[in-house]
């Protein structure tokens, strides 16, 4: 990329890597090999929560919960969640939401800068019951909306809300490769701010507070609930 990017117009020593879900663990990745360091500058790693258990897998989950996790704060932070709801935080938690709040804290200690956000934009899909599912990023971020998918996931025709997210996302990802601010407040370990993007998207504290204060003494580490035959 780097010996060929200067002929299709672009700068080899300001590129931005992207991915999204497996490809967004793909850059994280990369952000800690040694060989890579220097071929890109900046990264964009898109990795929407949306997972599904079924009633059954919801029971065991909470009782491994109750074993890994059970300390004061969880079981306050949990009190009143049903079983379905938060098997489905945990594994978003553990394979999405955690990790990439963990990168972010990483990346500010080691003196870089990211830019955080969440998206929150329902999908009509099944009567809006996977709400900002995984890979609805996707048509919003490369603005195709009357594709198959994007029709699928987001609506045809798409609501205003849909357009505004969208506009916006890819406003984002121009600006942060552009210039190395995506348009909203750096996330700092105090601050910790994030921006929420929805029909009215706003810029607030970092919005999954119980499960930061749940998961900041533990690694998140889905696989040793499989391992427990879940």
């Amino acid at each position: 990329m780097r010996r060929n990017i200067a002929a299709f117009g672009g700068d080899p020593d300001h590129v931005t890597v992207a991915g999204q879900s497996a490809g967004a663990g793909s850059i994280a990745a990369l952000l800690t090999m040694k060989p890579a360091r220097g071929l890109f500058r900046r990264a964009i790693t898109h990795s929407v929560p949306g997972t599904y258990c079924t009633p059954a897998l919801a029971e065991q989950v909470t009782a491994a919960l109750a074993d890994r996790l059970g300390t004061a704060p969880t079981a306050a932070a949990l009190s009143d969640v049903a079983p379905r709801r938060l098997a489905e935080s945990v594994y978003s938690d553990a394979l999405f939401r955690m990790p990439s709040l963990q990168l972010a804290q990483a990346n500010a200690a080691a003196g870089g800068t990211s830019f955080l956000f969440e998206l929150r934009l329902a999908s009509p899909a099944f009567g809006g019951a996977l709400g900002a599912c995984h890979s609805l990023d996707v048509p919003l971020a490369f603005g195709t909306l009357d594709s198959p998918t994007g029709k699928g996931l987001i609506g045809d025709p798409p609501t205003p809300g849909a357009l505004a997210v969208s506009r916006e996302l890819q406003q984002a990802w121009v600006r942060f490769a552009t210039t190395g601010d995506a348009g909203w407040a750096a996330y700092h370990p105090e601050r910790q701010l994030t921006r929420v993007l929805d029909a009215e998207s706003k810029t607030v504290p970092y919005p999954e507070q119980a499960s930061r204060r749940i998961w900041e003494c533990h690694a998140p580490a889905p696989f040793d609930l499989m391992r427990e035959g879940l």
